[in-house]
């Protein structure tokens, strides 16, 4: 039987939906997203790079993506990102 009950979502809250599951894709997620929720998200990011957790190269142009190593402490990896 079908669920007839929705759950509305701030926009905080899709913001970090989107990024909870965009992360994880091999396309990984815009930085403009992670900057809205995250402000102060350059030096985290530049950390991740640095510790091989995110490929450098598309971080250079705009977009969180999960090395091998990182996929594997995507949690971690997100909770950085967002400053959690």
């Amino acid at each position: 039987i079908p669920s007839t009950d929705l759950e509305e979502l701030s926009e905080t809250e899709q913001l970090e939906e989107r990024a909870m599951l965009g992360l994880r894709l091999r396309t990984g997620l815009d930085l403009d997203v992670v900057r809205k929720l995250n402000q102060h998200s350059s030096k985290p990011i530049s950390e991740l790079v640095a510790e091989e957790l995110l490929d450098g190269r598309e971080a250079l142009h705009g977009r969180a993506v999960l090395t091998l190593k990182g996929r594997l402490l995507a949690d971690l990896v997100l909770r950085k990102v967002l400053g959690l």
